[in-house]
């Protein structure tokens, strides 16, 4: 049986008397524009500009002397004011993160000849519209934070998150954490560049991705977006374009035993516990590189990574080991192996239309998935999952007052969940009831499949001095479909379950396809 999950919204955000909310993977620039006695000003020339921007792009001022720029991709902006006879005033250094709404107002003066007048070094920190609770993490922060360099780390430095567990030094890296915010870990909502990725099945997310790749980590914990289908916590990821220079860069990382010290006390050793899964090896190497394939036209944008993960698992000593050994070298090892690669091109054929293609593939191996004091190494399973996501969108600037923004994705997602070794899959699986249930000799085998398709068209419409103030209207349809299908065996079909008592059963299990 398959189940189909589709979700679909009409949402208009209600008319103000300031600029709607910018889109989730973007921010946005507005203001007004007077002269030197506060009189509105019309048809003023107004152009933003920056590195994240193909080309720059313009409008002139309302009959109310208001502006907009809506969609903005993440960067830094330089906006220029002119008008003949007053000064050209130039605003450099303005800061976009996603979400944010800079409300950049200027008063221009008179001159009978051309000057300039150049304002740095102050960009809005405050959105004075805005009422989401959260915090944005440029790359900046991100490059800066200590941290075991998972996006699942950055949820742990959140105001008002609660996690179930904490990354000390990659110990927990490979592996997804559950989190809360204001009490709930319900209605949990993960995006990719603006796209919806949320695996329905398990309300997580469907993969794991290269930290290098982010421009932006944007995480809200209450008040976010109308576009999001969900009230909890917001995940979104903003992941990095090429630019009219070429770059790129390399990096290797690596953090072993040699680092790790024991500072278990005595008496908790005499009673034969440890301090936790010790850390073996944690390495990762990758790399980027990006540029134009034409300046101001085209851009590309590429990313690799690999993440290798060896983690002690405390209980499990390897064959011949001492009784009492506390030594990493004696355990056996939980390995995962975290593989990323991402390709991006933005293109703009024309004024006004600009389109981007987002490939994104990551692929997770872990050997002995679920080990623990009552799943033996046998019983654990393999994991494997390469997940394909791809995405397409493109902006139409229909005029200075309409904006349109359509896009498509497919995310070929899901996972395998595999027997511990291909030759167990008919061994059956022994569970000792008297001993906490714990399973040994064989495990067993899911196939999850959980492809995602979405499109959604949005637009933004500026009304300028109507009923007595300037209104934005924010409009989208959304459809989204998220089947899913789990396919299961148990190894050898049955499981015995073995009591000290002697009166043991055996339960014939069918395979599953729900």
């Amino acid at each position: 049986m398959r189940e189909l999950r589709i979700a679909c919204f009409v949402c208009v955000v209600a008319m103000a008397f300031s600029p709607a909310n910018a889109q989730i993977s973007t921010g946005e620039i507005f203001g007004r524009v007077t002269d030197g006695t506060g009189a509105v000003m019309p048809g003023v020339g107004i152009t933003v500009s920056s590195p994240a921007l193909l080309q720059p792009q313009s409008v002139f001022s309302a009959t109310s002397g208001g502006y907009r720029f809506p969609n903005l991709p993440v960067g830094t902006y330089t906006v220029t004011f002119e008008i003949a006879g007053f000064k050209k005033t130039v605003r450099t250094g303005v800061v976009i993160q996603t979400g944010f709404n800079a409300e950049i107002n200027v008063r221009l003066e008179i001159s009978s000849v051309e000057e300039t007048v150049t304002v740095s070094g102050v960009s809005p920190v405050v959105d004075t519209k805005s009422a989401t609770l959260g915090s944005n993490f440029s790359k900046e922060v991100l490059d800066a934070i200590p941290s075991a360099r998972d996006p699942w780390v950055i949820l742990e430095q959140t105001p008002g998150m609660v996690m179930d567990r904490e990354n000390v030094g990659g110990n927990q890296s490979g592996q997804q954490s559950s989190f809360a915010a204001h009490g709930s870990s319900a209605n949990q909502q993960w995006n990719l560049d603006g796209g919806t990725v949320t695996d329905m099945a398990s309300s997580s997310a469907p993969g794991y991705y290269d930290f290098d790749s982010f421009e932006e980590i944007q995480i809200t914990t209450a008040g976010g977006d109308a576009s999001q289908e969900a009230g909890g916590v917001a995940i979104n990821f903003v992941t990095k374009s090429g630019s009219n220079q070429h770059k790129g860069s390399a990096r290797y990382y690596d953090a072993n035993k040699t680092f790790e010290a024991d500072n278990t006390p005595e008496e908790v050793i005499r009673q034969g516990s440890g301090a936790g899964n010790p850390i073996k090896d944690v390495a990762e190497y990758g790399f980027e590189v990006g540029g134009p394939i034409r300046k101001d036209k085209a851009w590309f944008w590429g990313a690799a990574n690999r993440n290798t993960i060896r983690v002690g698992i405390i209980g499990f000593l390897k064959p011949g080991a001492p009784a009492d050994s506390r030594s990493i070298d004696d355990l056996e090892t939980d390995l995962s192996v975290l593989n990323n690669q991402n390709f991006k091109l933005n293109y703009q054929a024309a004024i006004g239309h600009r389109s981007t293609f987002l490939y994104s593939r990551g692929d997770k191996i872990r050997n002995a998935r679920g080990a623990s004091l009552t799943t033996r190494l046998p019983a654990t399973t393999r994991q494997s999952g390469p997940n394909n996501y791809y995405k397409a969108q493109h902006q139409w600037t229909v005029n200075n007052r309409f904006l349109l923004d359509g896009q498509y994705s497919y995310y070929d997602a899901g996972f395998v969940l595999d027997l511990h070794s291909d030759e167990l899959a008919t061994v059956q699986r022994l569970r000792y009831v008297d001993q906490n249930n714990l399973d040994d000799r064989s495990g067993t085998y899911s196939g999850n499949i959980r492809p995602q398709y979405e499109a959604k068209i949005e637009g933004n419409y500026f009304a300028a001095n109507r009923l007595g103030g300037d209104h934005a209207t924010k409009f989208g349809f959304r459809w989204r479909s998220t089947p899913y299908e789990t396919i299961s065996r148990s190894g050898g079909g049955a499981q015995v379950r073995i009591r000290a008592s002697g009166q043991n059963e055996v339960d014939i299990i069918r395979d599953g396809d729900t």
